[in-house]
């Protein structure tokens, strides 16, 4: 109703002015009616496709949407222009309308660009890696989304100390934005690791685990806890967000 009273009431007025100021006064409060509906609309839909609003800054999408949101934001800053000039009995200013046109059909590429875009980002396979003078760590977790996932946990330490062999190494997931939820720790157990990804002077160990470690979308911590031959501690964090 919106954008065919628009088209129609430019081309009225290209034509016919005051035919175009009697047309604009029943169409102004339709398009009002209308524009309000498409914001409640929109709303109610974006929150179907998302978990929160949060999820807005993380996709093309959401950037897409935002940009939406602006240009109706200006619409109705051009609209309440429109309706005060015809409140006053004077024609709607050309340059207005077109204006509200332009916007109009910057609104639907914005909406064409929506269409073939992903509200809620695909999860990738977590693989972490980090060097250190003491230790390396890797760290994988396939598919790495909410539910049963494989974690894989490789260990390099000095030869030196205790010819390279940890006495322990811990697994430890965090969802950082849930205080109700604490640690949850990932059983770790050894296994032959046959890939040749060495380091001269250290020593690989090699852990793994399947399970549903991960129970829920959010942000999330791993933590790996390393303790060496000389009871000494290393801990390696990394954040990541699943979907």
């Amino acid at each position: 109703m919106w954008s065919g009273g628009l088209v129609l009431l430019l081309a009225v007025w290209m034509k016919e002015r005051p035919e175009a100021g009697r047309f604009a006064l029943l169409f102004s409060r339709w398009a009002l009616i209308s524009f309000f509906v498409l914001w409640i609309t929109g709303l109610l839909t974006t929150m179907s496709f998302l978990p929160s609003l949060e999820y807005l800054k993380f996709t093309s999408w959401g950037s897409w949407l935002i940009a939406k949101v602006i240009l109706s934001v200006i619409v109705a800053g051009v609209a309440f222009l429109i309706r005060i000039r015809l409140k006053k009995g004077d024609l709607p200013q050309g340059i207005l309308l077109k204006a509200d046109l332009g916007l109009l059909a910057a609104i639907v590429v914005s909406v064409g660009v929506l269409t073939y875009q992903t509200p809620v980002p695909a999860n990738q396979p977590l693989h972490f890696h980090k060097m250190g003078t003491e230790m390396h760590v890797t760290l994988v977790v396939t598919p790495n989304s909410p539910g049963d996932n494989e974690f894989t946990v490789k260990i390099w330490l000095p030869e030196t100390v205790g010819k390279g062999k940890p006495k322990n190494v811990q697994l430890r997931m965090l969802p950082t934005g849930r205080k109700d939820v604490s640690y949850i720790d990932v059983p770790l157990r050894a296994y032959s690791d046959e890939e040749l990804d060495g380091f001269s002077g250290f020593t690989k160990t090699a852990y793994r685990a399947q399970g549903p470690y991960l129970p829920f979308a959010g942000e999330w911590k791993a933590q790996v806890r390393v303790t060496d031959a000389n009871d000494t501690e290393r801990v390696v964090e990394t954040v990541y967000r699943i979907y």
